[in-house]
C-alpha cells in the first residue's frame, strides 16, 4: 500500500529512523515530561526504537503542534498485523492491532514458540532463539503472505510471518455490522534451539518454513477440512498442512 503525504499525512521515503528521528525532531508541549524523557531514551536505542521509522510531516495529521514546532505523538508504520478493507471504497473495516505480538504473552503459550517471538534469521550458524525479538524495533512479525479459503461454510484465514516462519490462523465472523477476524491459534514447527545449519541437515521438517513468501488454498470438496500449500523461501520447502474445523 503506497502512502502519500497529500491523502495520508505521511509517506515512506520521508520517514526517519528512531535514532535520526529524535536527533532531528522534538516533542510538543502536549507530551508529558515523563513520556517525552522515555521516548528519548528508546528512540535513540537500536535495542527499542532506534532502528523502527517514523514519520516526520509538519502536518496536524501526524500530531504535529505548529505552536509549539513539535509533535506531541510518535507515529511509526503498518505492517505488523492484517487488515481486511472494503473493496469498493478501500476503507479499513478490520486490523488485527498489536494481537501478532501480544499472544507471545500469554501464560499458555508455549515456550517453543516464544523462543523465537520476533527473531530474526541471522545466518546458517545462529540459533533461532538466541536472535529472538531482534526485530521488534524494526519490523516486528513481519506478515509476508496471506490466503483465505472455506471450509464448509466458515470461512478461513491463515497469515505467515517472514524470517523464521510461524502461521496465524483467523476464522471470520460476519454476523456483525462489519466483518470480524477471530483468533483461532498459532504454530510454528522448528527446533529453536538447533542452529540453521543443524536444521538443514536433519532429514526430516525440522527447518520449518522461515521466510514464507506465498500460501495457497487448496479446496479438497469436504465440509471439515482442506490443505494449504506454503513456500518456505529460505530452505526451499514446499510444506502441505492439513486445516481441520473442531
Amino acid at each position: 500500500m503506497s502512502l502519500s503525504a497529500a491523502e495520508d499525512g505521511c509517506q515512506f521515503s520521508e520517514s526517519l529512523s528512531g535514532q535520526e528521528w529524535i536527533a532531528s525532531q522534538q516533542f510538543g508541549g502536549g507530551i508529558s515530561v515523563e513520556d517525552r524523557n522515555a521516548l528519548a531514551v528508546d528512540l535513540a536505542d537500536n535495542a527499542r526504537l532506534g532502528q523502527m521509522r517514523f514519520t516526520q510531516v509538519k502536518d496536524p495529521s501526524d500530531y504535529y503542534d505548529g505552536t509549539t514546532q513539535g509533535y506531541n505523538q510518535v507515529t511509526g508504520y503498518g505492517g505488523r498485523g492484517m487488515s481486511i478493507l472494503r473493496p469498493s471504497v478501500q476503507t479499513r473495516v478490520y486490523d488485527s492491532g498489536d494481537l501478532m505480538e501480544s499472544v507471545f504473552t500469554q501464560p499458555d503459550f508455549p515456550d517453543a514458540y516464544k523462543a523465537v517471538f520476533n527473531a530474526e534469521y541471522g545466518g546458517a550458524n545462529s540459533v533461532p532463539s538466541s536472535r529472538m525479538d531482534y526485530l521488534s524495533p524494526t519490523t516486528g512479525p513481519t506478515p509476508r503472505a496471506i490466503v483465505a479459503g472455506e471450509i464448509g461454510g466458515t470461512e478461513v484465514i491463515v497469515v505467515a510471518t517472514g524470517n523464521v516462519g510461524g502461521f496465524y490462523y483467523f476464522t471470520l465472523d460476519r454476523n456483525g455490522p462489519e466483518p470480524l477476524a477471530i483468533f483461532e491459534g498459532y504454530f510454528r514447527r522448528g527446533n529453536p534451539g538447533l542452529d540453521w545449519a543443524a536444521l538443514y541437515a536433519i532429514d526430516d521438517d525440522s527447518v520449518g518454513e522461515p521466510e514464507t513468501k506465498d500460501i495457497q488454498w487448496i479446496y479438497l470438496g469436504s465440509p471439515t477440512e482442506a490443505m494449504i500449500a506454503v513456500l518456505g523461501n529460505q530452505a526451499g520447502v514446499v510444506s502441505f498442512y492439513r486445516i481441520s474445523l473442531n
